[in-house]
């Protein structure tokens, strides 16, 4: 009916799911290691931002994790939340 009288629409609450490509550079020993402190650092960030959103974590979205060079100044991986 508004559209019919060229009157905007009224505005609603929306649910949005978006799939965003980040990447970090987090010492771990291995793999499964660089994705759960790479999880855990955009957690703690997203949540000290008080964004109000839920994150849901899907594994089978992993794009690929690329080994570095020994990281000398760290003594021991990133503790994981």
């Amino acid at each position: 009916m508004l559209s019919a009288l060229n009157l905007p629409a009224l505005p609603r609450r929306w649910q949005v799911r978006l799939t965003l490509s980040v990447l970090l550079e987090v010492a771990a020993t291995g793999r499964e290691d660089a994705f759960g402190a790479a999880e855990a650092a955009v957690e703690t960030a997203l949540t000290a931002a008080e964004m109000g959103a839920r994150f849901e974590w899907d594994g089978s979205e992993r794009d690929g994790a690329d080994p570095g060079d020994v990281d000398p100044t760290t003594d021991e991986p990133a503790e994981l939340a």
